[in-house]
Parts: structure tokens; C-alpha cells; sequence
């Protein structure tokens, strides 16, 4: 299968991993708050926090101009933002086998498509970044997927290397933590004056 950037070369690696790992990062921001003992937190909340979260984010980043590549092609409904102009979207599932309603794209991101060269355009191509959770609800993996628009195969799977990605993932209970070692405190008695040693 090919890597996103052979099918289109705007979908530069360095971006996708640069994505990737802020999704990632906000998820983990999400799930250290998650709390179904304290305020009654459900799974279900999680995730609906976890996608307007990243999706809230994703605009600001956008309106920040700190990445000048990043872009929002349709802010509601369907959210979807762009990579160097390409309509991307994100979901939590199997990279392998989304569910049927991921295939219908915004009204925005058709027209956004259109706008593209034809030699990047012509296969229709629906671009996914698939998130798959572990049992905590943390970011597992992140793989950049492609699927043909009209027959829904799909025709590109990258997963992203998530080395030195900053996820706030807490200690599990039982792991091993390693001290950190304190600098030495010396204190310097003052000597009792002949007054102070009689009268002690």
C-alpha cells in the first residue's frame, strides 16, 4: 500500500507526524480529566469532550498561523480542516474498517477538493486521521488513512511514529517510579554565646 505523500505530495510526512501527536497530546489532556467515580463521567462523554476538544483546538492552531499549512475547510457538522489545501478528518475506530457514515464528506471539503490539481484530485480520494484508543482511553496508535471516495477502499495506511510524542499519560498504579534525588541540606549550628549555655 502506498504512503499518503506517494499518492499526493502535499501531505508532507513532516506534517502528518506533527498532527498526529497534537491530536494525540489533546486526547491525553482530555482523558487525565476523565473522572467516572468523582463527577460521573461515561465513555460517551469522553468522546464527545475528546472530538470537540481537538476540533477547538485544531481551529485555534488554524487562526494562530503558526502553522501556515493548516487550514478549516468546514468548522461544523462534518468538521473537516485541510493539510497544504487537502480536506483531512479525524476519528477514533479501526483504521482498517470505518463505519459508512465517515465516507460522506462535508459539502465544503467536495468543493475544497475540486480546487485541487487534477493529477491529485482525480482518484477522490477522503483523507482520515484514526485514532485507536488502549484500555485507559490514552492514544495507542495514530495511522493516516486514504479511501477511495466512490468505492471506499482503501487505497493508503500510514502509521505515524509517535516517538517523543508529549502525552500526559499518568503512572499506572504499581509501577515502578524511580526516586529523584534531593540535594544535600547542610545546616550550620550557631554557637550558644556563654550567657545561652549557662541558662540552658
Amino acid at each position: 500500500m502506498r504512503n499518503p505523500w506517494e499518492i499526493n505530495p502535499l501531505l508532507l510526512q513532516e506534517h502528518l507526524v506533527e498532527l498526529a501527536k497534537f491530536i494525540a497530546d489533546i486526547r491525553g489532556e482530555v482523558v487525565d480529566l476523565y473522572d467516572p467515580n468523582g463527577v460521573g463521567d461515561t465513555k460517551r462523554g469522553l468522546g464527545l469532550r475528546v472530538y470537540e476538544c481537538i476540533r477547538n483546538r485544531l481551529i485555534r492552531e488554524t487562526c494562530s498561523k503558526r502553522k501556515p499549512w493548516l487550514g478549516i475547510v468546514n468548522p461544523e457538522g462534518r468538521f473537516t480542516f485541510s493539510i497544504n489545501g487537502v480536506p483531512v478528518r479525524f476519528y477514533r475506530g479501526e483504521p482498517e474498517t470505518p463505519e459508512e457514515r465517515r465516507f460522506i464528506p462535508s459539502s465544503a471539503a467536495l468543493q475544497q477538493q475540486s480546487l485541487l490539481p487534477l493529477s491529485e484530485s482525480e482518484a477522490a480520494i477522503l483523507w482520515f486521521f484514526v485514532v485507536e484508543a488502549d484500555s485507559e482511553q490514552y492514544a495507542d496508535k495514530v495511522t493516516f488513512c486514504g479511501f477511495d471516495s466512490e468505492t471506499h477502499e482503501q487505497v493508503s495506511s500510514w502509521e505515524v511514529p509517535m516517538t517523543g510524542s508529549v502525552t500526559s499519560k499518568p503512572a499506572l498504579v504499581g509501577e515502578k517510579v524511580e526516586p529523584v534525588a534531593k540535594p544535600e541540606v547542610k545546616v550550620k549550628l550557631k554557637a550558644k554565646s556563654a550567657d545561652q549555655r549557662k541558662n540552658a
